[in-house]
């Protein structure tokens, strides 16, 4: 869950309860355990839940190499890019759309 602008309870729309799965040796079982509440307004948690921070584009490619080297990829064009370099340049892209 991505981090959320907190207000106070009484200005709040929502209320996210965030729980912790806890491991019960005793009785060999999890339990549910309340680790707290955050309380927000509705369209700042909207604006914030949608709207994904992009990573390195370093990533996403080497993520996407990977994937081809592991035959992840099922596309007739696989065979001909093994490999990215030469067909996918990383440019930093600036500005909001």
């Amino acid at each position: 869950m991505p981090s959320l602008s907190e207000v106070e309870p009484g200005e709040a729309d929502i209320a996210w309860m965030i729980y912790d799965l806890q491991y019960v040796s005793a009785e060999n079982r999890y339990q549910l355990v309340q680790n707290k509440i955050v309380y927000t307004r509705f369209g700042d948690a909207l604006d914030r839940i949608t709207r994904a921070e992009p990573g390195p584009i370093e990533d996403f490619i080497g993520d996407l190499q990977q994937k081809l080297e592991d035959g992840d990829v099922h596309h007739p064009m696989r065979q001909r890019f093994r490999t990215l370099s030469g067909v996918v340049k990383p440019q930093r892209v600036t500005g909001k759309w």
